[in-house]
């Protein structure tokens, strides 16, 4: 079975709030897939920070009230995605984060997918374009459901 990590930029695109996004159709086919365990999915403890900034920005931005921002959040922890420890993979973070001078955070959910022998897929383009071909990074614009 395919194994990806996630990124906090995909995952929230299952919430209504963002379905207005770009690349919200193949984020829901992500969401679907692991439904119907045709994939596993993880991501790093830190997703759950991130995801909590985004909807902290999107409050801000007037885009949802502080009611919706909790409620959304209840809504991603109720699906309990499979969440792993930081800590253990700071040391390769680090390591890949100095050698291709890339963002530690963005470096962790690749340390994450090295571990995991699984590809991580993100809804930033520039961090792909960056790094495509050196790290096993996709983007999930170019996420193809057969290639499950």
């Amino acid at each position: 079975m395919k194994k990806l990590v996630l990124d906090s930029s995909v995952v929230v695109k299952w919430l209504p709030m963002f379905w207005r996004e770009p690349l919200v159709n193949e984020a829901l086919e992500l969401h679907r897939k692991w439904d119907a365990g045709e994939i596993e999915i993880s991501v790093p403890e830190f997703f759950w920070l991130e995801v909590t900034a985004i909807l902290w920005k999107a409050n801000r931005r007037g885009n949802c009230t502080a009611v919706q921002a909790e409620m959304a959040f209840q809504s991603l922890l109720g699906l309990k995605i499979p969440t792993v420890e930081s800590g253990p993979l700071l040391q390769a973070t680090l390591g890949i984060a100095t050698r291709h001078a890339r963002s530690v955070y963005d470096c962790l959910y690749v340390a994450l997918a090295y571990s995991q022998q699984a590809e991580f897929i993100t809804a930033d383009e520039k961090l792909v374009n960056a790094v495509s071909g050196r790290l096993p990074v996709k983007w999930v614009g170019s996420f193809f459901p057969e290639a499950c």
